[in-house]
């Protein structure tokens, strides 16, 4: 009689193939998450970056002081705009980034500077410092 007796101790041509069905759909669900999430590190990436040029140009105007940027920039006028002040370009994937600058005289001895950087005709940076006559 042992030798009609089954041997259920493996796994069903129909309970793999079940199993694999389940996986591929529980992997195409999670794969929507992975490709989406590499695209918000790619686009945090590219902020970073501008934030980054935005506050080394920030820093290197304010670096040349008050006097400085009266004689270089701010002639007889109350206020100097420059669209096209930098562009920035990389290799390494980034887009370019396009640097203006608008340097107010708010009042006698203080000048308002605003420092704008863009970057896929959509996004940008606004950073924004006061610098005053010592």
């Amino acid at each position: 009689m042992d030798i009609f007796k089954l041997n259920n101790k493996g796994f069903t041509l129909i309970e793999i193939a079940i199993t694999i069905a389940v996986v591929g759909i529980i992997g195409v669900a999670f794969s929507g998450f992975f490709i989406n999430s590499a695209r918000i590190i790619d686009a945090v990436d590219e902020r970073e970056k501008a934030v980054m040029i935005a506050q080394q140009e920030m820093e290197e105007l304010k670096a040349r002081g008050y006097i400085a940027l009266k004689d270089q920039y701010i002639e007889s006028d109350e206020e100097y705009i420059d669209d096209e002040y930098k562009t920035v370009s990389s290799d390494e994937g980034f887009p370019d980034y396009n640097i203006s600058l608008k340097i107010e005289d708010v009042e006698t001895g203080l000048y308002k500077i605003e420092l704008t950087n863009s970057w896929n005709d959509n996004q940008e940076v606004k950073l924004v410092t006061y610098i005053s006559e010592r």
